[in-house]
């Protein structure tokens, strides 16, 4: 090696010849993988944004389902509720008739009179089926006799 000194202008000169390509290379070898990175990972992002976005058109489609369905069923719970409410109304009506009958009939039980009206009544229509048989023997007698 030869002794000269060093100058700004042999450094630079170096740096051209020697540094500077094998940084040029690096650096654009960096780029380039850097770019391929930069595309694969576009690549990969719309193709999940894709899929998300077909995703998406499934759940609103379900989500429409399943609101038209949620409609039909507060519609349906509506009516039974209705329903209902006319069925409670009734009850209580034939409760209130029911009371209204069972007290009627505890009087009329509770009623000595009318208990001794029926027996009184019972005791007529025994008699007046033992006349209507006394009836019915005269008959045949007289029918017999005047043959």
């Amino acid at each position: 090696m030869s002794e000269q000194p060093l100058t700004l202008e042999k450094l630079a000169e170096f740096h051209r010849e020697s540094i500077l390509p094998d940084m040029r290379r690096v650096v654009a070898e960096s780029e380039a993988r850097l770019r391929n990175e930069i595309y694969s990972l576009h690549d990969s992002l719309l193709q999940k944004i894709a899929g998300l976005e077909i995703e998406y058109a499934a759940i609103k489609v379900a989500l429409a389902r399943i609101e038209e369905r949620q409609e039909r069923t507060d519609a349906r719970l509506e009516t039974i509720e209705q329903q209902l409410a006319e069925l409670v109304t009734a009850v209580h009506h034939l409760d209130d008739r029911l009371s209204r009958v069972e007290a009627r009939l505890e009087d009329i039980v509770a009623d000595p009179e009318r208990v001794a009206m029926k027996a009184e009544v019972e005791r007529l229509r025994v008699r007046v089926e033992a006349l209507h048989d006394e009836i019915r023997r005269m008959e045949r007698r007289l029918g017999t006799s005047e043959k």
